[in-house]
């Protein structure tokens, strides 16, 4: 394992304080494994997560997927 990719919320108000990498698995333990087989998309998620500014106007929006 490279380090733990932490995932609690999928809501752009929270992704500040909830989304995070740590060495060891984290308590919470809503997240994943960083292998290198999963480096490039664990980093892309993080960096999509982290780089959402939260507003007054998004804040309670959540992340949806395509059908």
């Amino acid at each position: 394992m490279l380090f733990w990719f932490e995932n609690n919320n999928n809501n752009i108000g929270k992704s500040i304080q909830d989304v995070f990498l740590v060495s060891s698995i984290s308590s919470v333990k809503h997240g994943l494994q960083v292998l290198p087989y999963n480096f490039r998309r664990t980093i892309s998620l993080y960096s999509c997560r982290r780089m959402s500014e939260s507003s007054h106007i998004n804040r309670e929006d959540v992340y949806l997927s395509r059908n």
